[in-house]
């Protein structure tokens, strides 16, 4: 009996253009990455001289419209860039640990978005890792979402108390603040955990497909 060896496995290959979107893609990606260490470099670099910025909640979110024309009726605004220096050590060290390690995590995301698209290239975009890591993606950037917020607050008390801000007269306040980014990192652990779910079916189906050629 004759036995017909099964025929080598054929992808499809990507379009030139695929291609091109690919790369572009993983240029810019990496730049990005590259862009965000450089950023945390600056910032490290100024925490170290005690200076910083920090984004803090309004307390009366409605400002003064006086002079800006008869077409204003209400001037709104719900945070507060404020520039210190002079910064302890100790008092800048929670909020610069915090920073860095949201600085390290969006750079770990896109480095695995960058990987990603490799495997695309490849042919070979699922696969377990790749379902796990969009997993703990979701984790981390829903929990984060909820409890970075209550970190901050505690390391803005710290300094502002070391700078000896009285916060009763000041403008601001530095309690938990959920805000925009906080709410695009809970939508984008949202949308992760869908991919994660839609990758762990396309592996199921890719070893089912590798199974019958």
């Amino acid at each position: 009996m004759t036995m017909t060896p099964s025929p080598p496995s054929t992808r499809t290959p990507l379009k030139t253009v695929e291609r091109a979107g690919l790369v572009t893609v993983q240029v810019i990606t990496g730049l990005l990455t590259v862009i965000v260490l450089a950023v945390l470099t600056v910032f490290l670099v100024m925490a170290s001289q005690g200076k910083t910025e920090l984004y803090l909640p309004a307390v009366t979110p409605e400002g003064s419209v006086a002079g800006l024309g008869p077409q204003v009726s209400m001037a709104y605004f719900d945070t507060i860039t404020l520039s210190v220096e002079g910064v302890s050590g100790a008092a800048i060290a929670p909020y610069a640990a915090t920073m860095t390690v949201g600085f390290l995590f969006v750079a770990a995301s896109l480095v695995f978005f960058l990987h990603l698209t490799r495997r695309v290239q490849r042919g070979r975009p699922f696969g377990r890792l790749m379902t796990a890591g969009l997993g703990i993606l979701a984790l981390f950037f829903t929990v984060g979402s909820l409890i970075l917020p209550a970190v901050f607050s505690y390391a803005h008390t710290v300094i502002v108390a070391d700078l000896g801000i009285d916060l009763a007269a000041a403008p601001f306040s530095t309690g938990y603040y959920f805000g925009p980014t906080d709410s695009i990192s809970l939508i984008t652990g949202v949308f992760c955990a869908l991919f994660a779910g839609a990758f762990h079916i396309g592996s199921r189906l890719q070893r089912d497909t590798d199974g019958l050629i």
